[in-house]
């Protein structure tokens, strides 16, 4: 498959990419599973293209109830944060109990990082993002780290632990009644959004390599 965030093509371009690609393989395998499997994982590609590609499925894989719903839930996902649009605008809380709005970091490339203590592959990937932040940092680059922890000891304990240099904030619910995963529909972690300087969504769900090779290109 073509890999979007390698390509020196623009956001746009590489989108179209993927969706051609995409609606090839469907066409050419119309009854194919893993043409569900795919698109439900092509969070990154517009409300119009998602859609066009949802209706080209063939509707007897309705009959694998499950991979039809991660197909349904990405568009659902799409519908609420797309990718290429302005990002709707988010209020954090940190661990002195202060608040942020996302629209503060107009300006520079933000990059909301969804995670918690729980979560062992989220914290597998902190090395990774420390040496972005540390060779990005000084390019008003910023990270947030918002967590989906419901308890505050774990989270704290985490934080001390794994020694993130980037501002943490928390609202200390459980994860189906945190306000992000019930505004972006998010059904699991690691979750995250890479935010350009003028406030679009430039990449959801981005591994560390994925975020280097877009910033490199910034």
């Amino acid at each position: 498959m073509i890999d979007i965030y390698k390509s020196d093509q623009t956001l746009s371009q590489r989108q179209l990419d993927i969706y051609n690609l995409l609606k090839s393989f469907i066409k050419a395998y119309p009854l194919s599973q893993n043409t569900l499997t795919l698109l439900a994982s092509a969070s990154n590609l517009t409300v119009i293209q998602y859609d066009s590609l949802y209706n080209f499925l063939d509707t007897s894989l309705r009959e694998n109830k499950l991979l039809w719903v991660n197909v349904d839930v990405t568009k659902t996902q799409i519908a609420a944060v797309e990718t290429g649009k302005l990002f709707p605008a988010i209020t954090l809380t940190d661990t002195l109990n202060k608040s942020i709005n996302t629209n503060s970091f107009n300006g520079k490339i933000l990059f909301l990082d969804l995670w918690s203590s729980w979560c062992v592959s989220c914290r597998e990937q902190f090395p990774d993002l420390k040496k972005i932040y540390k060779n990005y940092k000084s390019t008003e680059f910023e990270i947030l780290g918002v967590s989906m922890d419901s308890n505050k000891d774990a989270w704290i304990s985490a934080l001390k632990k794994d020694k993130l240099p980037w501002p943490q904030y928390c609202e200390l619910v459980d994860f189906h009644e945190n306000s992000l995963v019930k505004k972006f529909y998010i059904t699991g972690i690691p979750a995250n959004f890479l935010i350009d300087k003028n406030g679009i969504l430039i990449g959801q769900d981005l591994s560390p390599e994925e975020l280097k090779a877009l910033l490199s290109r910034l």
